[in-house]
């Protein structure tokens, strides 16, 4: 019984450290940057037109992952794209979208990086118009 626990407390402790690599308790967000790569600000597509969402987040730490959200800032909703949980100081994303916005509306496409586990973040946006 006594071998279950100490197994279990070997897992425990492995499994705690895999994921707070260079974590440190206050991170500096300002060395880690989104640099947009696409689309290009204030771009115009019609329904049915893909936008090519590509950016490169990097940090001097190891990133926790990504969100994409496409707010519509004329009818004021959210669309969630994708939210994604990977490791790394550098990331890369690639995304398409489909345009399926019937009205004429202004769009923000906003990149969310995840700094770490405890909430730290940082976003970069870019405008487009739906036609």
């Amino acid at each position: 019984m006594f071998r279950i626990f100490v197994i279990f407390g070997i897992i425990c402790t492995i499994f705690h450290i895999s994921c707070s690599k260079d974590e440190v308790g206050n991170q500096d967000t300002y060395n880690t940057k989104i640099n947009f790569i696409s689309p290009a600000e204030d771009s115009e597509y019609i329904i049915g037109d893909t936008i090519k969402i590509s950016a490169v987040i990097t940090s001097d730490v190891s990133m926790h992952g990504y969100e994409i959200l496409i707010h519509n800032t004329t009818q004021k909703n959210i669309i969630p794209l994708k939210n994604k949980h990977t490791h790394g100081k550098e990331i890369i994303l690639d995304e398409n979208w489909i345009v399926d916005v019937k009205n004429k509306s202004d769009l923000e496409i906003e990149i969310v990086a995840a700094i770490d586990h405890l909430g730290n973040q940082i976003s970069a946006f870019r405008k487009v118009k739906c036609n």
